[in-house]
Formats: structure tokens, sequence, C-alpha cells
């Protein structure tokens, strides 16, 4: 049986706050500096002891500023998770063909930071949306994107070591398959209907990353090709399983077009999401499989 629970956590979540700040490397320094410029302008120029404690003394200062908003929220989440997360979890393992061999309770943790990392079984779920732009609490959304990516490792090691070695150069490849196939399950119909949202794309890097076939003067996104041919296998009686590890095959010699595209969008998500048409025009050039 998998299940989901919420905790709030401020000493691990102030902690985590602080190694992607000093140590995950720029782009995720300014993603965090990018909605908190008051404290990027008190570290700017300051050592790394001095700007590690004033970071951990702003975050304690916004946990004590919004502690009966944060509280409300994980009530919030609670609720939302005791009532929903069983069905959603069960409709996942489904659409996986995903065997479950053990118990397993995931951990779900607010989060001050702008995104919501993992490590399982632990996911982080970034309050920023709730707190400061007033949106509906994507807990449960958060949630089983996250546990997608769970299973989908799981079903890496079950096909095959010789399957999933992954050189460097292949990080962009695998980082943004995982991102589209989740995009793809969890806009699957009866998965929407669960989580009571319609038009779910994915992260931004792969909603409209796109694929061309060779001889083709169409293209389609990632995210809907691996619809189409998760539907063939289906059609054609074979598993989950089967389907990954020939989509995989099929892909994976384009592995450098997939880097640079990874590549691309980490250096100008800033002007992306500003709407820069250039940029995103480029970007939106299909991949040739």
């Amino acid at each position: 049986m998998l299940k989901i629970i919420v905790k709030k956590d401020i000493e691990k979540d102030i902690a985590l706050i602080k190694r992607e700040l000093f140590d995950g490397g720029e782009n995720y320094r300014q993603r965090i500096l990018s909605y908190y410029k008051t404290l990027a302008e008190e570290i700017k120029n300051k050592s790394r002891e001095e700007a590690e404690e004033i970071a951990d003394n702003f975050f304690r200062r916004q946990y004590h500023k919004m502690a009966e908003d944060i509280d409300e929220i994980v009530k919030e989440s609670q609720e939302i998770l005791e009532d929903r997360s069983e069905a959603c979890l069960n409709k996942l393992v489904e659409l996986m063909d995903y065997k479950i061999k053990r118990d397993e309770e995931f951990v779900v943790i607010p989060t001050l930071l702008p995104y919501s990392p993992f490590h399982r079984p632990t996911v982080y779920f970034s309050l920023i949306t709730r707190l400061y732009l007033g949106r509906g609490n994507m807990i449960l959304d958060i949630a089983i994107h996250e546990i997608s990516h769970f299973l989908f490792f799981d079903i890496l090691n079950e096909i095959g070591a010789d399957i999933i070695k992954i050189e460097p150069k292949e990080f962009g490849f695998w980082y943004l398959f995982k991102e589209a196939l989740t995009g793809m399950l969890l806009s699957e119909k009866e998965l929407e209907d669960l989580l009571e949202r319609k038009g779910y794309k994915g992260n931004p890097e792969v909603e409209n990353l796109s694929v061309q076939k060779e001889g083709s003067a169409d293209k389609i996104t990632l995210r809907e090709y691996l619809r189409e041919r998760l539907n063939d296998h289906k059609q054609n009686g074979s598993c989950f399983n089967s389907f990954i590890k020939e989509i995989i095959s099929e892909l994976r010699p384009q592995v450098e077009a997939f880097e640079a595209k990874n590549n691309f969008w980490v250096k100008n998500e800033e002007e992306i999401k500003k709407w820069n048409q250039d940029l995103i025009r480029e970007y939106e050039e299909p991949i040739l499989i």
C-alpha cells in the first residue's frame, strides 16, 4: 500500500534551502533570490559563512511572520490528502502497470523554496504560489507528480541496468523525458478528473517541447507523442514496462539534441518566462527522431 502524509518541518526545510542556495548551482540560486530580493541584497558581497547565517535568520523570520497562514495550509493539505490521495495513487499505479512490492509512506514537507525538490520518500511542497500569489492548494498535484518519478525510477531498475546506465552527457535527456512522461500521465483523463484540474501540460520546460519524425511535416509535443506511443502499446496488449523500454530506445539516439534543449532552457529560462518570442520559437523547434 502507498500512502501520502504532510508534515511541517521547519529545521529540515531551512537546511534544504541553504543547501540549494549555496551548493545547488547558479540556476537554483537565482531562482531562489528572484523571489527573495531583500535576501539577495542582504547577502551581497558577504562571505559564505556570513551569508548562510543571514539566510538562516531570514527564513526563520519568514516562518514566524507567516506561521498562521502556513499552519492553515498544512491543515488544508492534510484534509486534501486524506480525502483524495488514495484514489489518485491507485489510478497512477494502474496507468503505469506498477507492481507494489512493499508498503511505502511518502512524506510531503512544505517549503519556502519557489520549487519542489524531492528525495524519496520525501517530497517538498512549495508554498510560494499559495502564500504570495493566492492560488489554490497544489499539494496533491505536486505529490502525485513527484511520486510518478519514484515509480518511473523503479520501473527503470526492473528493465535493467544496461538500459539505465546514465552518462553525464545524458542528464538533459533523462530529465526532459521523465518530466514529459509525468506531464502525459497526469493529463490522462481519469487522473485529471481525480486531481480536479484540466489541461495539465507538465513542468514549463516540457510544456511545448516538441519532436518530429524524420520525413514528416508535422511536429508534436513530446508529451502527446508519448501518449500516442503508449496507446499503441495498450492496443497491442503490451505493458507499461515494455512501452518505456521501447520509447527510450527510440529517443535515446537523440541524446545530444535533448541535452542541447535542456542547456538552452537553463540558460534562457527567465527570458522565456518573460515571453521573449524569439527564444520561445527557438526552443519550440522540434527534435528530429
